[in-house]
């Protein structure tokens, strides 16, 4: 994202396109996905997590298997 940031979005500006009269997008969406990841690597994703749900699952059919 970072090379996608400096070879090919910065030219156009922070903003994204939303009126469709420049040629290209900002990086504006760039920057935010980057600040996404960045949170989850070092936060991770909680409550909300997909593996969360699948190992609180595992570990409930596996005292039932028992």
């Amino acid at each position: 994202m970072l090379v996608a940031i400096t070879m090919v979005h910065h030219s156009f500006g922070f903003f994204i396109n939303w009126t469709g009269l420049q040629k290209g997008e900002g990086y504006e969406y760039h920057l935010m996905v980057l600040a996404i990841a960045v949170y989850l690597m070092i936060r991770g994703a909680g409550a909300v997590s997909i593996d969360r749900v699948l190992t609180h699952h595992a570990h409930r059919i596996g005292r039932c298997l028992k």
